[in-house]
C-alpha cells in the first residue's frame, strides 16, 4: 500500500478538494483500497499512479494546482517506528521531503528555539515543538524555502492512524 500527501489543500477555505470526490476519481482512475483520512489530503490506496498522474488528476477535475507526495507504507512504518525526540505524541511532527536533502542543519538552528529538537533524515525531517507547532519558526513553508524542497508537515498522530488503517 501507499500513502499520498496532498499539500497545502482545504486550507482556510483554499483548494478544494472533496475527500469522497477524490476517492472517487482514484477509484476510477484504477486504483483500489482506496481510503481518505482527514479532510488535510491523506489518501491510502493499492496501485500504481504516478506523481504526474496524481497531480494531473487533481488539477484536471478540482482546478488547482497542489504537490503531492506519495510513500510506501514501509517507509511510513520506518518513520513513525524511528520517531524518538519525545516521550509522547503531543506536538510531535514528521515532515515529508519531495526528494533527498542535506546539510543544512545551521539554517534550522538559527531559527529554532531552545526547546526544540529536530533531526534531518534523508527525505523527512523529525520536530518536536513543545510550544506547539503554531508558535515554532520552523513551520512547513520555513523548510521548503530554506531547505528548496516541497514539503508536507503531519502531526505523528496522523502518521500513525494512517498506518493502522493501512491494515
Amino acid at each position: 500500500m501507499k500513502v499520498a500527501f496532498l499539500r497545502g489543500i482545504n486550507v482556510s477555505g483554499k483548494n478544494k478538494v472533496d475527500m469522497k470526490s477524490l476517492k472517487t476519481l482514484l477509484e476510477d482512475f484504477g486504483l483500489s483500497h482506496v481510503k481518505t483520512y482527514l479532510n488535510t489530503g491523506n489518501v491510502i490506496f493499492d496501485g500504481h499512479i504516478s506523481l504526474g498522474e496524481f497531480e494531473g488528476l487533481i488539477e484536471k477535475n478540482f482546478g488547482i494546482s497542489i504537490h503531492v507526495i506519495i510513500k510506501e507504507s514501509d517507509e511510513l512504518k520506518a518513520y513513525s517506528d524511528n520517531y524518538h525526540l519525545s516521550d509522547g505524541d503531543k506536538n510531535a511532527y514528521i515532515t515529508l521531503f519531495d526528494r533527498p536533502v542535506d546539510g543544512y542543519e545551521s539554517l534550522i538552528d538559527e531559527k529554532k528555539k531552545d526547546d526544540e529538537v529536530y533531526e534531518i533524515k534523508k527525505d523527512h525531517f523529525y520536530f518536536y515543538a513543545p510550544s506547539g507547532y503554531g508558535k515554532t519558526k520552523i513551520s512547513n513553508n520555513f523548510l521548503e524555502k530554506k531547505l528548496d524542497r516541497t514539503a508536507t508537515t503531519r502531526n505523528i498522530k496522523t502518521i500513525r492512524k494512517i498506518i493502522d488503517l493501512m491494515d
